[in-house]
């Protein structure tokens, strides 16, 4: 899924090869070796690729020319505890859009037993196989993309799909995006060139497709993507990818050729529809102290506040118990990547500030029956604060009634007040510890 975009990555180039810098007219200006002939299969030369703009729009249009790509993702990330390998299958849909088909397996490093998991969208419903639970979940006619994309995030299988290319035009950053053309390693023997995009003033997105931008590496003959890096908002030149996506096996057709897209219910599972969109119910009242929010909750509103039972048992009444405080409301889960990524910073603001006032409540969208590894996760990451958790994953009652669709989220809040201090860019990385301090003193001097 409230951050600033991506800084621009110039110091990184001097870990580049020697022949990539030899391709240089001045520092700070590249140009691409030659681009391989064209085979004598291919129906004419691609458009020359000369900069990041070029890249994209060669990258855009090999995906507008496909009806039919398959290939075999492999994710890599902080916050992964083992292998994460899948084969998806792409096709276009007769009324528009794509079908979807993912099937993979998430396997821990300490053991040969993987959790398989599979979702396909036929391009009218969206079904996953929930093999723990003996269950099958559907959700017909979603909306539109992101809740698509949504859908698959929460059966964690959103991450092998790069999103953005599956819009009704692939690679539409918009004008605010900064896009460097850098050269990139051979990828399954695929030459291959590179796009940083740098995307200004960016707002949060889901757990596929990423608003801040990242690195897209292209084969340079077919231009097809090879492999995503996403890095986090408050990256500096020279840091690890948040998550590394890459595409092997890469197979594209201009005709259809079909694929798993629609999932038979297997013998002895059951079927749970979830409501889209477009067809929401009133949230049952006992998750509704408050009436729920008509819209985005931003800087200056007043929190909703609400009564919540923690992972221990207690209950709290939120901002109502935390007068004198200045309080970060924290949304996360422990399968969530980006969050692990994120948490360091936060323990870390906590440790530093908790004894002048700063307080957090945390707010898990973990399942029914993670309470032992929520514990494990806070006693490593030294999360030393009440995490509010009921078992409902994305419907618990907390993020139901903030309307919570992407994570992590967090909202700084005056306890005194209620109203919203900060959400977004000064929340993540290095800046939270200055909007933490800034806060406080503004506090103080009340």
């Amino acid at each position: 899924m409230r951050a600033s975009a991506v800084g621009v990555f110039l110091a990184a180039m001097s870990g580049l090869p020697l022949a990539w810098a030899q391709n240089a007219d001045k520092p700070g200006e590249f140009k691409l070796p030659p681009a391989p002939a064209p085979g004598a299969g291919d129906k004419k030369a691609a458009e020359p690729v000369t900069d990041g703009k070029s890249a994209l729009a060669a990258a855009a249009k090999a995906m507008a020319d496909a009806k039919w790509i398959s290939y075999q993702a492999k994710v890599e990330g902080v916050g992964m505890s083992g292998d994460y390998t899948a084969m998806v299958t792409l096709e276009r849909a007769e009324a528009g859009g794509w079908k979807v088909a993912v099937k993979g397996e998430l396997k821990g490093k300490s053991s040969n037993k993987g959790k398989p998991f599979e979702v396909a969208f036929d391009g009218a419903s969206i079904r996953s196989i929930r093999e723990s639970e003996k269950q099958v979940g559907q959700l017909t006619d979603p909306a539109d993309l992101d809740e698509t994309m949504l859908f698959f995030a929460k059966e964690r299988a959103a991450s092998p799909v790069a999103w953005e290319t599956l819009g009704e035009k692939a690679f539409a950053f918009g004008d605010t995006a900064d896009l460097k053309l850098e050269e990139a390693a051979d990828i399954d023997g695929q030459k291959c060139h590179a796009v940083r995009v740098t995307i200004k003033d960016a707002k949060p997105a889901g757990e596929g497709a990423d608003a801040f931008g990242g690195l897209y590496t292209f084969s340079a003959k077919d231009h097809m993507l090879r492999k995503v890096e996403r890095f986090r908002p408050t990256a500096k030149p020279g840091d690890k990818a948040m998550r590394t996506v890459t595409f092997e096996k890469v197979e594209a057709s201009e005709s259809p050729k079909g694929g798993a897209f629609v999932l038979a219910v297997p013998k002895g599972y059951t079927v749970k529809t979830e409501a889209g969109k477009k067809g929401l119910k009133p949230i049952e009242k006992a998750k509704e102290d408050v009436k729920k929010p008509t819209g985005e909750l931003k800087v200056g509103d007043p929190i909703t506040p609400f009564e919540a039972k923690t992972l221990d048992g207690a209950s709290i009444k939120f901002p109502g118990d935390y007068k004198g405080k200045v309080v970060l409301l924290d949304f996360w889960a422990t399968w969530c990547g980006p969050c692990m990524a994120e948490m360091p910073n936060v323990s870390a603001a906590y440790k530093k500030y908790s004894s002048d006032g700063f307080e957090i409540v945390g707010v898990t969208l973990d399942k029914k029956g993670a309470e032992s590894k929520i514990k494990q996760t806070t006693e490593k990451m030294d999360m030393d604060w009440v995490q509010v958790y009921d078992g409902g994953g994305w419907q618990a009652a907390v993020a139901t009634l903030y309307k919570i669709q992407s994570i992590p989220r967090a909202f700084l809040v005056d306890g005194d007040t209620g109203i919203i201090l900060d959400d977004g860019a000064g929340l993540r990385g290095e800046a939270l510890s200055k909007t933490i301090e800034k806060a406080l003193k503004a506090k103080k001097k009340k």
